[in-house]
């Protein structure tokens, strides 16, 4: 009997308890809830901002990336135009330099000796590819001139 009184009352006194401490803290639920909901609306703003940010900086560096490699392809194909201006240079003419001062003369390089034949070739080496550095300096102002030609181009479209 003792038992039973002892659960009726205290259980209902108890039932009381837990509702009145119910209703005193479901207010703060509810802040915590939007405190949850500010602060996860923080953190995907951080995350779209910071991957913005990503985005930004890879476009950045394949755009660098692009101009090296146009710069390079730039490089090689004046290197490759005036290798090839100097090579059909020094097949046309045998001795460019010598028919230009004296058009009369002939050097015989077994019979000359070692220093003209020596100077000779230095000499027209440097002949040939001084035409060829001319001819890519030509084609390096053509290649910018259709570049920017192209770019203005571009940028009316756009």
């Amino acid at each position: 009997k003792f038992l039973e009184d002892f659960l009726n009352q205290r259980t209902k006194r108890f039932e009381k308890q837990i509702e009145t401490d119910l209703n005193y803290l479901k207010p703060g639920q509810q802040l915590f809830d939007q405190m949850l909901g500010s602060i996860r609306g923080i953190v995907d703003i951080e995350q779209a901002e910071c991957d913005r940010a990503l985005e930004k900086a890879l476009r950045d560096k394949e755009e660098a990336d692009q101009a090296r490699e146009k710069q390079l392809e730039r490089w090689i194909a004046l290197v490759g135009t005036g290798l090839a201006v100097s090579g059909i240079s020094s097949q046309t003419d045998a001795k460019p330099v010598e028919s230009v001062i004296d058009p009369k003369e002939s050097l015989d390089c077994p019979s000359a000796g070692v220093t003209p034949c020596l100077t000779y070739s230095v000499v027209f080496v440097l002949f040939h590819v001084g035409v060829g550095f001319i001819a890519a300096l030509i084609m390096n102002g053509i290649i910018n001139l259709v570049s920017k030609l192209v770019l203005k181009g571009t940028g009316s479209r756009e």
